[in-house]
């Protein structure tokens, strides 16, 4: 059975003018190196047709999430070729991090939320994210605002900062979290940032106090138009030089010395701004 009733269909591709750059993402594709002579056209993909399915669904759940799923390294699955990693594909069916999210202990505790997730198809590698996804994204969010405490967008590491900036603009009177996220070690790993910061960014984003665009990276949840990736080896791969975290989470559980930065609760309504000319 379908784990997911997307139904979405991909766009024409857009004209790739250089070499894409190398990547924590790339270092677990199994794609060969690619030049100038023979570049391939470039995937875009369309959610307006995805539908949200249930993942994490208790009816106790005193809040609920949705996933944003774009691709990236946190989703990837062995290919099996020589024991390297790419995105789904025909070989490898969808669904495959829904059902990695379902099976995790965390997600069934009576403190997290109830996860639905959407999924980009095809799913993209983030040197691939552009304009046309931010405003994919930023329509979505708009579409399920009034239906979810929260949002979680898993993306690729490469180009997430820019993503978190694009859609702290286009998201005007934001009055709920929307927490990107992304790792450097896949989930399906033995050992993994990846867990750790999914279920990070889940539990910030269904709290009702935030209401910015942030990105949660290893152990620090930063403002989304701040962020900047500083090292594509390191697992504190996001950083936020010239503005101090949101949030930071440790031994001590979830900790918040810096409350009084975080963005006041708007006083108008959610306007989404796709018009980026």
């Amino acid at each position: 059975a379908r784990l997911h009733p997307i139904r979405a269909s991909v766009s024409p591709p857009r004209a790739q003018n250089s070499v894409k750059a190398a990547s924590s993402e790339r270092d677990y594709d199994d794609t060969d190196a690619i030049t100038t002579d023979a570049l391939p056209p470039v995937p875009t993909a369309s959610t307006a047709a995805c539908l949200p399915y249930p993942v994490i669904s208790r009816p106790d759940a005193t809040s609920r999430v949705l996933c944003i799923y774009t691709g990236g390294t946190l989703g990837m699955v062995k290919n099996g070729e020589g024991g390297s990693w790419s995105a789904p594909g025909p070989k490898n069916k969808r669904g495959g991090l829904s059902g990695l999210i379902n099976s995790m202990p965390e997600f069934q505790d009576d403190s997290m939320p109830d996860i639905d997730m959407v999924e980009f198809d095809p799913l993209l590698d983030s040197s691939n994210v552009g304009p046309s996804e931010w405003c994919e994204l930023a329509t979505l969010v708009g579409e399920y605002y009034f239906d979810y405490d929260g949002f979680v967008i898993i993306h690729g590491t490469d180009t997430i900062s820019y993503t978190a900036s694009a859609l702290s603009f286009m998201l005007e009177g934001l009055g709920k979290a929307v927490v990107l996220t992304g790792s450097i070690i896949p989930m399906c790993e033995p050992f993994n940032d990846a867990r750790r910061n999914l279920i990070a960014s889940i539990m910030f984003a269904s709290q009702l106090e935030l209401s910015e665009v942030a990105v949660f990276f290893n152990d620090r949840l930063l403002r989304g138009n701040r962020a900047v990736k500083v090292d594509s080896h390191s697992l504190a791969a996001i950083d936020s030089p010239n503005f101090p975290p949101l949030a930071t989470a440790g031994a001590g559980g979830i900790s918040t010395p810096n409350r009084h930065l975080w963005r006041a609760p708007p006083i108008c309504r959610l306007r989404v701004h796709t018009n980026l000319e």
